[in-house]
């Protein structure tokens, strides 16, 4: 271990304990954990609106929970439609780098001058500069500053960032970072194609994916379903499907499967809950078994995946596999299509769930599900739960990480 190492600055675009999405969640559960180690900085905006970045909280110091937490305004919101006909216009014209590039980072956001200006005037007082994420303006103005003493966790996706990470100002920036850790090996690979430099690490740490308190205790566990299922009207098993309810997922295959299961199976105990809001041109099918309660809170989800006897992954398309593998951690095996791309995969490695080609492979495999108990679906469900804990949980992410700051 190097003694020398004790703080930390942590630079995030949007920081706190209520915001939602994938960057801000993250940062806020690594730095709660990071706090048991080192002093840390918290560096980021006042924006809670990542659409908007208006100026919504107050900028300063505060301390929170033994963090310190340094917010800087905004100096210019931003308007969605504006970045994205950018976007449009750069990939139309095929025009690339110079101040095009620079011009997006900045409708890009958030534009924190203050937040620049405070790392170049303070890289001495810190030992490691942690950035969360790769887009956006702290972090493309920022890391070059103290690049020699850099973590940057890109958070790219493979499939919504393609055009992106081909971009000069951004291949130029993971050239500068010290250390790159990633989220599993498809963002890992996907990133490294971009990078020259071989002075740059590269390392995989997992997402940080973890059972919440009031379901790892199991009376708490129990209570939180039943809640659920008295609140629905939810009886017997089911299978869950969770997210937007269109074509473009697969939902219209997966009604169909699951009606041809119900009709042969009519007195089927087992039923189909897919949570979230259909598209207007997709109708929920009535009469086949299916339990439809809209969008819930994030709690209720969650409580309503620890009931599940499975997940459901209809998607014939590459799809993330963060929502899958929240429900593996729960002990929920899957039944996945095997065109979804990552999410396939990690069903494969996890060997925790039943993967299908074809609508008619599927009603087997239903079927299968709905016999499948005692030590054959124990065993699903204990090798879901530890695929995901030792590959993605956040003991792996705290070893990683921790390892980086301290080489």
């Amino acid at each position: 271990m190097n003694e020398e190492v004790r703080k930390i600055a942590v630079i995030v675009p949007r920081y706190g304990e209520n915001l939602r999405g994938a960057v801000p969640e993250f940062a806020y559960h690594l730095v709660k954990r990071l706090k048991s180690f080192y002093s840390i900085d918290v560096l980021t905006s006042t924006a809670s609106d990542f659409e908007t970045w208006e100026n919504s909280m107050d900028d300063g110091e505060t301390v929170d929970d033994d963090i310190h937490i340094i917010r800087f305004r905004t100096t210019q919101t931003r308007d969605m439609a504006s970045f994205e006909k950018l976007d449009e216009l750069r990939r139309n014209l095929g025009i690339a780098g110079g101040m095009l590039d620079q011009k997006r980072i900045y409708e890009q956001g958030p534009v924190v001058r203050g937040l620049i200006a405070y790392l170049r005037e303070n890289a001495d007082r810190y030992d490691r500069f942690l950035f969360v994420t790769f887009q956006y303006f702290p972090t493309v103005y920022g890391l070059p500053h103290v690049a020699e003493k850099s973590i940057l966790i890109p958070f790219a996706d493979p499939v919504k960032d393609e055009k992106h990470v081909n971009y000069k100002i951004y291949r130029e920036l993971f050239d500068s970072a010290r250390v790159l850790i990633f989220r599993d090996e498809n963002e890992k690979k996907f990133v490294s194609r971009v990078v020259k430099k071989s002075t740059v690490g590269k390392v995989v740490a997992g997402s940080g994916i973890e059972v919440p308190d009031y379901l790892a205790d199991p009376d708490q566990r129990i209570d939180a379903i039943a809640r659920f299922r008295k609140k629905y009207g939810i009886s017997g098993d089911y299978i869950i499907y969770n997210g937007r309810i269109c074509k473009e997922t697969g939902c219209d295959e997966m009604f169909r499967i699951f009606k041809a299961f119900h009709e042969v199976h009519p007195d089927s105990p087992l039923h189909l809950l897919a949570i979230g809001k259909p598209d207007a041109d997709m109708a929920l099918p009535p009469g086949i078994g299916a339990y439809y309660p809209g969008f819930v809170s994030e709690k209720e989800k969650l409580s309503a995946m620890a009931g599940a006897k499975y997940q459901w992954i209809p998607s014939k398309e590459d799809c993330a596999p963060t929502g899958f593998l929240n429900g593996l951690i729960l002990g929920v095996p899957g039944i996945v299509n095997e065109g979804a791309g990552r999410t396939a995969k990690e069903a494969k490695l996890s060997e925790s769930a039943y993967i299908y080609k074809t609508a008619e492979d599927c009603v087997t495999l239903i079927e299968e599900a709905e016999k499948s108990a005692g030590e054959g679906y124990d065993l699903l469900s204990v090798r879901s739960k530890i695929y995901a804990r030792d590959n993605y949980g956040w003991g792996s992410v705290m070893k990683t990480v921790r390892n980086a700051i301290e080489a």
